[in-house]
């Protein structure tokens, strides 16, 4: 839908029409009463047949307040790789606190060359 309204824009002289947010510097998020820094957050990134498998690990996670994390993970990412590869190129999300668990971590602001690396293999 969104390519046909894009192909339907017409062409003003002072405006730029863009498709799909583009991939640009995080930047820190609030939402419902959580505020996450994007320099904190940092990803695991693993292929998942055809797509990258994510996990977003950010800094005081709770379970508890899972809804308010996850939106903000998901923002975060399409800030960083840019609305169109989320959608397209991304299979899994997880969003969770740092651990031991994810040993191999990338920060947020490098997430695009880690995925882009992963799905070039």
């Amino acid at each position: 839908m969104v390519e046909k309204l894009y192909a339907a824009a017409p062409h003003l002289a002072r405006w730029n029409v863009i498709k799909f947010r583009p991939r640009r510097e995080p930047f820190d998020i609030s939402y419902g009463g959580v505020t996450v820094k994007a320099q904190t957050v940092s990803a695991f990134v693993r292929r998942d047949g055809g797509k990258a498998a994510i996990a977003v690990l950010i800094p005081g996670y709770t379970k508890a307040r899972h809804n308010e994390y996850a939106m903000i993970a998901f923002l975060l990412l399409d800030q960083a790789l840019g609305e169109y590869d989320v959608e397209t190129r991304i299979g899994g999300v997880d969003v969770t606190a740092p651990s031991a668990r994810y040993p191999k971590t990338t920060p947020l602001k490098d997430l695009p060359k880690s995925v882009d690396a992963v799905l070039a293999h």
